[in-house]
């Protein structure tokens, strides 16, 4: 009896860190300055550090969004994450992990998952610009994350992993591992499910 409570316990506190953040980022797109720019919807906010996405909506700092050169990058590196739907990855993963929180490949994935979306947002704004260009932008940014772990962003602190990741390998980031990931996850939602 006292496992159920426990396990019901940890399940709503991780429900509710899921609301928390679902609201914030609910609150941040109704405070933001909405801009139309290269035929795409950006939110300016100043409450934010950075930039990150969440399903269509893009956010972007007042401070990038006046620097001409990283602020174009940054935004191609937004608009991968908007056009490969991260965000359903993420939201499943986190539902997920509300359900089998005890389960430690749960955390695993949603850890990798992260990398793997950094990536392919990498991958996708080089096409539009050096390595060079990209790595000294990434470098120089102000590195700080929203606290949102839904969000999808350019400052997420794996810099040097992808770093290395665009140095050694330019193309994207390989189908099977996303496949794989996504299979593992699934197996494991059915065999508790059932």
């Amino acid at each position: 009896y006292s496992i159920v409570i426990g396990y019901a316990a940890i399940s709503l506190f991780l429900l509710f860190d899921f609301v928390k953040n679902i609201l914030c980022i609910r609150h941040l797109e109704r405070k933001s300055h909405l801009e139309l720019i290269d035929q795409k919807y950006v939110r300016r906010n100043g409450e934010i550090n950075g930039s990150f996405s969440f399903f269509g909506w893009i956010f972007i700092s007042n401070e990038i969004r006046d620097e001409k050169e990283a602020f174009s990058v940054i935004l191609k590196h937004e608009q991968a994450h908007v056009q490969l739907r991260h965000s359903y990855d993420l939201i499943y993963l986190e539902l997920l992990k509300i359900c089998f929180w005890w389960l430690p490949s749960i955390w695993y994935s949603l850890k990798e998952i992260k990398k793997i979306h950094e990536y392919e947002a990498d991958a996708y704004a080089l096409k539009n610009c050096s390595l060079d260009q990209y790595s000294s932008i990434l470098i120089s940014s102000t590195l700080k994350t929203n606290g949102l772990s839904m969000a999808s962003s350019f400052h997420d602190g794996l810099i040097f992993k992808r770093l290395e990741a665009m140095k050694t390998q330019k193309n994207k980031v390989s189908a099977w591992k996303l496949g794989s990931l996504f299979t593992l996850t699934l197996t494991l939602f059915l065999l508790f499910a059932c």
